[in-house]
């Protein structure tokens, strides 16, 4: 019977717990008649009839609900401000502080959907596997910090950057032309992001490969991935640092790339058709 009792209880808490702003307004609403007519009830019952008039009885119905209605605004504060962090925590990559796969996915869907035009493109460190097996993960985890400084100053309202997973990195230009932002990433993250072994220790550089496809409405957020992680094997087998463009998408930009070969800097063509 307590068992019942307990579950029934349990079950009314959850109800009665707003799931949003106009359901908390109905909610509480629903609550103050029910006390209402309880009292008036009770009144009744108890003897034979309603003693007061209307106003006061409503000032008094007011007072009554007051405690109830005090607590289920509170838990519903304290709900959607856990709701909220959930949500960050849940979309947000725990390392690098930027958004992981899941919210990256979800924001390229969005503008898939909502037919936007853009670019998105992934990188993806040379030789980072290199630098956790010889100078440990914590440096490796300074290097992917770095390289996430670097495109955190990228984000905007046409830019989203996140991290895909270990060293892999994403960015989405919602634009026609992005040749600025691609051009940013080409110069100056693929041609090295500068990172340090310790605290106050050696700086070493990083350099980066990257691939950009184009967002078309008919084409599915993995498939567009794809086609630019296509092109950024592409720029791996060009001996990395460049950025290649999947099918010369891009126009307008300098259709060229910047690879590191034998210490040197240079520029060698990028798009691949």
């Amino acid at each position: 019977m307590l068992q019942k009792l307990l579950s029934v209880m349990i079950f009314i808490a959850r109800w009665m717990m707003p799931k949003g702003r106009v359901d908390l307004m109905l909610k509480v609403t629903l609550m103050t008649v029910f006390i209402h007519l309880f009292s008036v009830s009770a009144e009744w019952f108890l003897i034979g009839q309603i003693a007061y008039p209307f106003w006061p009885r409503l000032m008094l119905t007011a007072i009554s609900a007051f405690p109830f209605v005090a607590m289920v605004v509170v838990s519903f504060h304290v709900a959607e401000k856990s709701r909220a962090k959930l949500r960050a925590l849940a979309n947000t990559d725990t390392l690098t502080s930027l958004p992981n796969r899941r919210a990256f996915i979800a924001a390229t869907t969005a503008a898939i959907d909502a037919g936007m035009p853009g670019f998105l493109a992934i990188l993806d460190g040379d030789c980072f596997k290199s630098i956790n097996d010889t100078l440990g993960h914590a440096t490796g985890d300074r290097a992917l910090l770095a390289i996430a400084a670097q495109l955190h100053r990228l984000q905007g309202p046409q830019v989203c950057v996140a991290r895909l997973g270990g060293d892999e990195f994403g960015i989405l230009v919602l634009a026609e032309n992005p040749v600025l932002q691609l051009d940013h990433i080409e110069s100056v993250i693929c041609a090295g992001v500068r990172f340090s072994i310790s605290e106050g220790g050696q700086d070493l550089v990083l350099r980066m490969s990257a691939g950009a496809a184009r967002l078309t409405p008919d084409q599915t957020v993995i498939r567009i991935m794809a086609e630019a992680d296509w092109a950024l094997y592409a720029a791996k087998k060009k001996g990395g640092a460049c950025l290649v463009y999947r099918k010369q998408q891009v126009p307008g930009a300098r259709q060229s790339a910047i690879f590191h070969e034998k210490g040197a800097l240079r520029s060698r063509s990028a798009p691949i058709t």
